[in-house]
């Protein structure tokens, strides 16, 4: 299993190039292999609030803390949810030690590609917590891949009730602090220690989680291709619509195709920073290409920002 990469950021309504940016995401998109007759290749948005600290932390372990699991060889599913575990312990852990800001926290969605060797079987794992989003598009179909972890989503909100957690407006409160002050976007995230150590909660519970959803998918050649974003790009853009918006290019350039995406979120005055990342899956020929594109400028997939 083979593919390609390629980078760009759009900063302040502008597109442009960003050399490092693209260095990081040719790190998180090579080819690797295990030891148990599997190819697999790994890709991911992490969409960071309160500072940047989660972010890179995510980016830089989560990968690592996943196929690294023993059990990656006979269950991925298992993998991901102890890989996601691991991070989230690892990095409250370094909260404390290093006395980084409590708010700090990230989303993460993630594909994971495994390719069987022998019988060259593949699937597709997303893995994700938080409002970023996959879509998959399937014989020129849109399929959503991914719920989105807010209070927007009724089995969330019916969650943190049962909780006792506290709801304020569409924002999920601290559960004991004034939620006027202190409140978050997500339900689900890594990091965000005040929400979640029993310091700052006083034994009650916030609800919120670093549990992710997974979903398998076993690839076929009407799969065309799928993107991973932040909820930049899906608050102003329907995932229909970029499957649409997606088909109309000839595929000489998936980073172009990415600048675009971000172009057209910042058109529709999107309130939030957009990362995109499109992978083309060459099914038939055993490569995928990857394009990507992001309207941060921060170390790491994702720029940081304290609104989640």
């Amino acid at each position: 299993m083979s593919f390609y990469s390629s980078s760009a950021s759009s900063r302040d309504g502008r597109s442009d190039s960003d050399s490092e940016c693209d260095r990081r995401s040719q790190e998180a998109q090579k080819k690797t292999k295990t030891g148990n007759g599997k190819n697999y290749a790994f890709f991911g948005v992490f969409d960071g609030h309160g500072g940047k600290d989660a972010a890179d932390f995510v980016r830089k372990h989560l990968y690592k803390n996943i196929v690294e699991q023993s059990s990656f060889k006979t269950s991925v599913t298992t993998a991901i949810e102890h890989g996601f575990a691991t991070t989230e312990s690892d990095f409250s852990s370094k909260v404390k030690t290093e006395k980084i800001n409590g708010a700090v926290g990230t989303t993460a969605c993630v594909a994971i590609f495994v390719e069987n060797e022998r019988t060259h079987k593949r699937e597709m794992f997303i893995a994700n917590l938080g409002d970023s989003a996959a879509v998959l598009c399937r014989a020129g179909e849109p399929i959503l891949l991914t719920i989105q972890h807010s209070l927007k989503n009724p089995a969330e909100k019916e969650r943190i009730e049962k909780l006792g957690g506290k709801i304020h407006g569409e924002r999920l409160g601290h559960p004991v602090w004034n939620p006027d002050l202190i409140s978050i976007a997500v339900t689900r995230a890594i990091g965000d220690t005040y929400f979640k150590d029993r310091t700052w909660v006083d034994d009650k519970s916030s609800g919120l989680i670093a549990v992710p959803e997974v979903v398998r998918v076993e690839l076929s050649p009407r799969d065309q291709f799928v993107v991973i974003a932040s909820d930049g790009l899906w608050d102003v853009i329907s995932p229909a619509e970029v499957v649409e918006f997606v088909q109309q290019y000839d595929w000489v350039d998936l980073n172009q195709i990415c600048k675009d995406l971000v172009d057209l979120a910042l058109r529709r005055k999107t309130m939030d920073n957009t990362t995109v990342v499109l992978i083309k899956l060459n099914l038939r020929e055993k490569a995928i290409n990857v394009g990507h594109s992001d309207s941060s400028s921060t170390d790491g997939q994702r720029k940081s920002s304290p609104s989640s």
